[in-house]
């Protein structure tokens, strides 16, 4: 029971992620991981978001827009 439970969440959350591809979010800048070029930040709705390395970290605000869903979290652009 446990393991069907597991799975139908990472099924509910990967969908969730989906859905949002496309969709202009509020996005705070955390920090960059030692190793690549981006930064990592998380949404106004508390998704995991990888961003471009030229939108810099400080905690600041920045409007995504997500391209695709890598796993559990979000790769995306700097949105208009």
């Amino acid at each position: 029971p446990n393991r069907r439970a597991r799975e139908i969440s990472c099924a509910n959350r990967r969908r969730h992620l989906d859905r949002q591809i496309g969709h202009v979010l509020e996005v705070i800048s955390e920090g960059r991981l030692q190793r690549g070029n981006f930064y990592w930040g998380v949404s106004d709705n508390y998704l995991k978001v990888r961003m471009p390395d030229r939108t810099g970290g400080g905690r600041r605000i920045v409007r995504i827009r997500p391209t695709k869903r890598i796993e559990d979290h979000l790769e995306g652009e700097i949105a208009p």
